[in-house]
């Protein structure tokens, strides 16, 4: 049971690896724990037919050896022939040696030689045919694991000539330079196994070489400084000698860095074109021995492929880059030029470093602060403002701010997060021509993004910040000195604020201009109003696009305070002009003389009436339902003494008049026709009361005929034809005789619409007669709709925005108040309701639809 646990865990450990020199250390050490008295052990393979053999061997005691001369080489290559086990149980190896044990069993995968396993024992006839068996079983699995090896190597290839396919069609496809460095380092880890890889690119000066930028492509493992550290020196020498190199683990522990380096293996190969070095591609891995000569053969092979894809990435980026930059730096240039404002200018600043430099994200601008010669954030913008930036990153950027400005020279910043997120940080120092004054950066949550173009036009748009910062702290000196010139000019800057802040305290509009209308100011309610800000409005000349159709009236009398230098008033109309924002305004004008007998500036104050004219409605409204209650009740009592004993006598005449009389249909007449003076006089009494709402179930139908009747006389006298379509319609909770009201104000301006039309028509013959149709009907369970539609004149388009308010009519002042509408409006608002009145067009008539909800939350 123990040998064939020791098979089953040797057989486990071969099967999972794809390294030869694995496989035959744990064949070796596998023989050790079965094997008697062993001498030493030795593995010959082959990872190829016909290919040189290769052979490793320990001792009893698990020490490693060389396996040169161990055994006669003939006997090695008998076994291998024959492909048969070969026992000696009393071998020497010449005839001064003692007699011991030798058995080799040769390593045989479908009849074909892969190699053999060669063990000697200290004691002759130590083996047994159970050692023999085991170790028969033991050749087989080493045989499986070769041959896995084998296809591991040819896969290997077939990956690598896909890989290299693959890698040459995406570089020679993409012009951006990050694209064509981040493929080359994935698909170089992916090749070579290698945990890190680094691409370090160079440019030329007058020293030679100096690194432009460096990319790195790492996986879960940090690096620690040393790392980075060898990683640069690595390159260096690479680029220096222009040739590749592989470092051992030998040669890295040679230097005085392993004590915190992770990285263990080194690959580096220069990528040229031409003579001239364009940038060195490093790999590392954690592991011992991890690059072979192959890796480095298809580093040198992707190397090349990448030189000309890099020097077409960087002439493009740099085409690309330079005309952004040309647009930002001279809108950056014309802005200084025009403004003194400091924060403008550092605001854009930083918003066109983190759009025109593509790979950041974030760029902020600090400044430092006199008292404590601390930086101090001044201005910042991002790609991205809703993205929260990971903890640490404020620290990390607080550091290399105040190392920048230290040193005064450009800082590069690589930052691992705790969530594994590498942090670009480029930093550029603000510099005068006295000393540091603050630093700008810019930041990605990329690794080793920022390319030299991206540090030299980080650091122009520093210049620029500084020249803005020089411009403004001159500008700062002089207005010091202008502010110390006299205690007087204080008081006038004080008056000016007193004036300024009462100005803006007015609620009401209230402008300051000049005799070519010219604001010179305008208060903060008025220029709200106006949709812009008072700074905004102040040298505009006040004409149509501010006073729209009051235009022409306001410059009247502003001209006239001009002229007279008395104050002039404007009252607004309630006509058919629509005058915008005046329509319920009323304007004063009062002149500012600079001496006496000359006015040079006018004061206008615009006051809002809309509260009052509302107010002045409500009264008329009231007064005219007293009058009409007082005269509804005085012809009451007049008309219903006499109309009673008129219907009660015929009444009593119709009872006693035979049905067959001449007579009775005539009585019949009487009755009806007293009965419905009564209706009418009762229908005028129901507007008496107008003020108060009395809530009630309610038939719309009937208090739309009540209104009818009210208005028929009229209507007959102006030949109006009324149709009426009313469908079943629920009583709706409503005030009937407000309804009333409602619906003859309707009937009222229909007819009056009809009259406009046709009264200079009536001679043509042709010309149809005034019509008003009445449309009542459900909308849903919980609401009616009632429409009234006329054949008039229709409302013309400038007065349709007017329509509700008090005192606006189109007909003259004899003839209407201006408050029929107003008053429809407030009687459906008071019922919860909708009202909307449509006209295409003069002459198409007018359709109001009014819709009312059954129960009214009263």
């Amino acid at each position: 049971m123990k040998l064939r646990k020791i098979l089953f865990e040797a057989g486990r450990q071969i099967s999972t690896t794809f390294d030869q020199e694995n496989v035959a250390q744990i064949v070796l050490e596998t023989v050790l724990k079965f094997m008697p008295s062993v001498e030493f052990v030795a593995f010959y393979y082959q990872l190829e037919i016909g290919a040189h053999l290769q052979a490793v061997a320990i001792t009893g005691t698990g020490d490693t050896i060389s396996a040169d001369n161990l055994l006669d080489k003939r006997l090695i290559t008998e076994t291998l022939h024959n492909n048969q086990t070969v026992y000696l149980p009393n071998w020497s190896k010449d005839s001064s040696s003692d007699s011991k044990s030798l058995i080799i069993e040769p390593v045989i995968l479908g009849g074909i030689s892969m190699g053999a396993l060669a063990v000697v024992s200290h004691q002759p006839a130590a083996f047994t045919d159970d050692h023999q068996q085991a170790l028969t079983m033991l050749s087989n699995q080493a045989s499986i694991a070769l041959q896995n090896v084998r296809l591991h190597v040819e896969s290997r290839r077939v990956d690598e000539l896909k890989a290299l396919h693959e890698t040459s069609q995406a570089i020679n496809q993409s012009l951006d330079l990050q694209e064509t460095l981040t493929t080359t380092m994935t698909i170089s880890r992916s090749l070579t196994g290698a945990a890190v890889t680094n691409v370090y690119l160079y440019v030329s000066d007058d020293n030679g070489y100096r690194i432009d930028s460096v990319v790195t492509l790492s996986g879960a493992m940090p690096l620690s400084d040393a790392d980075r550290h060898r990683s640069a020196e690595i390159a260096w020498d690479v680029l220096v000698n222009n040739h590749p190199i592989v470092i051992t683990d030998q040669e890295v522990n040679n230097t005085n860095q392993t004590s915190t380096q992770t990285i263990h293996t080194w690959l580096a190969v220069p990528i040229t074109t031409g003579d001239a070095p364009l940038a060195v591609l490093t790999l590392g891995s954690d592991g011992a021995h991890t690059f072979v000569s192959d890796d480095l053969r298809l580093m040198q092979i992707i190397a090349s492929q990448a030189a000309a894809a890099i020097d077409n990435a960087r002439l493009h980026e740099e085409v690309r880059q330079r005309l952004q930059q040309t647009e930002a730096l001279s809108t950056i240039s014309q802005t200084i030029s025009t403004t003194l404002d400091l924060r403008r200018v550092l605001e854009l600043v930083v918003q066109f470093a983190v759009k025109t430099i593509q790979v950041a994200s974030h760029s902020l601008l600090y400044l430092l602060d006199p008292s404590t010669k601390q930086p101090k954030l001044e201005a910042k913008a991002s790609i991205h403002s809703d993205r929260p930036l990971p903890a640490g990153l404020e620290e990390v950027r607080g550091k290399s701010i105040q190392q920048a400005i230290q040193q005064q020279a450009t800082t590069r910043v690589i930052w691992q997060s705790d969530e594994q997120t590498a942090w670009s940080l480029l930093i550029a120092p603000l510099k005068t021509n006295e000393a540091i004054i603050g630093a700008i950066s810019v930041e990605s949550s990329r690794q080793n993004v920022f390319s030299s173009g991206d540090e030299t036009l980080l650091n122009t748009f520093a210049s620029h910040a500084s020249i803005a910062i020089q411009n403004a702290n001159m500008f700062r000196k002089l207005s010091a000195a202008y502010l110390d010139l006299s205690r007087k000019q204080e008081e006038i800057l004080h008056s000016h604020r007193t004036l300024q802040a009462l100005f803006d305290s007015i609620t009401d509009g209230l402008y300051l201009v000049d005799r070519n209308l010219k604001i010179v100011a305008i208060n903060r309610a008025e220029a709200e109003r106006l949709g812009a800000t008072s700074d905004a409005l102040v040298g505009r000349v006040c004409d149509v696009s501010l006073w729209k159709g009051a235009t022409e009236e306001l410059i009247e009398i502003v001209e006239n305070t001009f002229e007279s230098g008395e104050e002039k008033n404007w009252e607004s109309q309630s006509d058919a002009v629509s005058r915008g924002y005046f329509d319920d305004h009323n304007v004063h004008t009062y002149p500012i003389f600079k001496a006496p007998g000359h006015v040079s500036q006018v004061i206008i104050l615009a006051q809002d009436v809309s509260e009052k004219r509302r107010w002045q409605a409500s009264l008329f409204r009231s007064a005219n339902m007293a009058a009409v209650g007082q005269l509804a009740s005085s012809i009451a009592h007049q008309i219903n003494n006499p109309l009673t004993i008129i219907i009660a006598n015929a009444q009593i005449m119709e009872m006693e008049t035979l049905s067959d009389s001449p007579d009775y249909p005539i009585i019949g007449h009487i009755v009806e026709a007293g009965t419905q003076i009564r209706q009418i006089v009762q229908n005028l009494l129901d507007f008496s009361t107008q003020e108060s709402y009395d809530w009630f179930e309610t038939d719309v139908q009937k208090t739309i005929n009540d209104a009818l009747s009210l208005v028929a006389h009229s209507l007959r006298k102006n030949d109006i034809e009324v149709v009426k379509q009313i469908e079943n319609l629920p009583t709706v909770i409503a005030s009937a005789s407000h309804l009333k009201l409602l619906w003859m104000n309707l009937f009222l301006n229909a007819r009056d619409a009809i009259f406009d039309r046709f009264s200079h028509r009536a001679y043509l013959q042709q010309e149809a007669g005034g019509v008003i149709k009445v449309y009542v009907s459900n909308i849903d369970l919980e609401h009616v709709k009632v429409q009234i539609i006329d054949n008039g004149i229709g409302i013309a388009q400038q007065h349709r925005d007017h329509l509700f308010h008090p005192f606006f009519t189109t007909k003259t002042a004899s003839k209407n108040l201006g408050l029929g509408l107003y008053t429809c409006r407030a009687i459906i608002e008071a019922h919860q309701g909708q009202i909307e009145i449509e006209s295409c067009q003069v002459d198409s008539g007018t359709t109001v639809t009014v819709i009312l909800p059954v129960q009214n939350q009263v």
